[in-house]
């Protein structure tokens, strides 16, 4: 990756930084599926150059990286942001600095316990919304954050997510997207693309995509 674009989020007393963050990466996901080059294939990739942040795990920065200064201007993220335009500023695209001698790999993890209890989510929002006269957003919200708390990889950084694998808006769904960060100092360049989500892949045979961290 030769290229990349910074987008800070700008949380103030009334919007939480992770409210910005599930808003700012839904837009973002959107992008990379409208420029995907294959199903579920990205150029573009994601770093967070704070992971791990004391205050707040993924920080209040974003990264877009890529190959060429080209696929960043095309992809126009300040477009896609446009009316998160109060609570982010997006920089302008930069050449990454040739004195990097980290990378870091960023992949989902998907907890199977989380996987399960995830699957039942809808059935038990409207069971539970019902018999406790409760809005099913309420009660999904709840049963969201009981998730979290006894998910053995809620101490990863994660993001709200609202799934666009279904084509029916009401089949659509949020789910935590838990982001693993795996470093190295030199690693290969295999041409492998990243997801949808601007992470590298974990599936089985293929290697995982680095971006340079500074």
């Amino acid at each position: 990756m030769k290229y990349y674009q910074d987008i800070t989020l700008l949380p103030d007393a009334e919007v939480s930084l992770g409210f910005i963050w599930e808003k700012v990466y839904q837009q973002i996901h959107l992008l990379l599926v409208e420029n995907k080059t294959a199903e579920s294939q990205s150029q573009l990739g994601l770093s967070f150059p704070m992971y791990g942040d004391k205050t707040f795990p993924l920080g209040n920065q974003l990264r877009l990286v890529a190959e060429s200064e080209g696929q960043l201007i095309q992809a126009n993220v300040n477009q896609w942001l446009q009316r998160l335009n109060d609570y982010v500023h997006v920089k302008s695209i930069k050449t990454v600095p040739s004195e990097v001698n980290e990378y870091a790999c960023f992949y989902r993890v998907n907890p199977k316990s989380q996987q399960r209890r995830l699957k039942q989510l809808d059935r038990r929002v409207a069971f539970l919304s019902q018999k406790h006269g409760v809005g099913e957003e309420v009660m999904r919200a709840q049963l969201l954050a009981s998730i979290e708390q006894s998910s053995g990889e809620s101490k990863l950084p994660y993001i709200n997510v609202q799934s666009l694998s279904s084509s029916n808006v009401e089949q659509q769904h949020k789910f935590m997207l838990f982001i693993h960060c795996e470093m190295c100092s030199q690693p290969k360049d295999n041409g492998n693309l990243f997801t949808c989500y601007g992470l590298s892949s974990k599936e089985k045979g293929k290697q995982p995509v680095f971006v340079p961290w500074f």
